[in-house]
């Protein structure tokens, strides 16, 4: 039984002629009969009550048009969810992020890919993403590269009166203490003077620093993405350090040619942060 029988028969059915069958698919009338005549051998059941001049369906044959109509749909549904299945297969896009700066401008990026683009998104450690992208667990990732915070505080106090005050604290997904190292490194002699601690989840940061209880670092540049009224967070730069630029870097495998990646990649060369 081939599906091309199944619709014939259906056709026919519902025209309830060989005739109109034939022109509707721009076939022989004895073509038809023939192609209805070998499912009914097939299935061992006369579907039609053939007169002359006129075709109707027999008992057998009202029950087999209700059955062939869900089989036809069965396969045409089944056909479709195969095919949204390959092509959603062919449209995955696994991506990754470190922090949630990287995050703020990875969101951007992807705003930028056709809306029919899939995403698995992984937020993981530096050590971790570069691993997956080298494994190709992950199409890319963004991460940050020698985060060196700009600091510059228009305020009374000094930026130790600050570090003195508050604990520091910053997140990320995974143990890490890369954030704390780097912004040390930022801000001199001061960087002795405090110990920073990794908090659980972003939110977590900001209830923390919107609350007076804690102090953080930001990129100066993703302020304006990140910030709402509602977090009751002053952002500030430190006075008297080092001014120095975060530099974050779209890392993907050498291997992997998907154009997704072009495309985030031009985003990141068109945008300045």
């Amino acid at each position: 039984m081939e599906e091309r029988q199944l619709i014939l028969f259906v056709e026919t059915a519902q025209l309830g002629s060989f005739q109109k069958t034939a022109e509707l698919n721009l076939m022989s009338q004895r073509a038809v009969s023939k192609r209805i005549s070998t499912l009914e051998a097939e299935i061992g059941a006369t579907l039609f009550d053939r007169q002359k001049n006129k075709i109707n369906l027999t008992a057998a044959g009202k029950h087999f048009l209700t059955r062939a109509t869900e089989l036809l749909n069965t396969m045409r549904m089944t056909t479709y969810e195969v095919q949204q299945i390959t092509q959603q297969a062919k449209e995955q896009f696994n991506v990754g992020y470190f922090s949630p700066f990287e995050g703020v401008l990875l969101r951007m990026a992807l705003l930028d890919l056709p809306t029919t683009t899939n995403f698995m998104i992984e937020e993981a450690g530096i050590e971790h993403l570069i691993s997956d992208v080298l494994l190709k667990k992950i199409d890319c990732a963004v991460i940050i590269d020698n985060p060196l915070f700009n600091a510059k505080i228009d305020q009374t106090d000094s930026p130790a009166d600050y570090l003195a005050k508050f604990p520091v604290i910053y997140y990320s997904s995974e143990e890490s203490t890369y954030l704390e190292e780097v912004f040390k490194s930022s801000i001199g002699q001061l960087a002795d003077t405090f110990n920073a601690r990794r908090v659980n989840s972003y939110e977590q940061m900001q209830l923390l620093v919107g609350m007076g209880k804690a102090i953080s670092f930001y990129p100066t540049e993703l302020i304006k993405y990140m910030a709402t009224p509602y977090d009751h967070i002053a952002y500030l730069s430190l006075d008297g350090v080092t001014t120095a630029h975060s530099e974050f870097k779209l890392i993907y495998h050498h291997d992997n040619h998907q154009p997704l990646i072009k495309q985030i990649q031009r985003y990141f060369d068109t945008h300045q942060f």
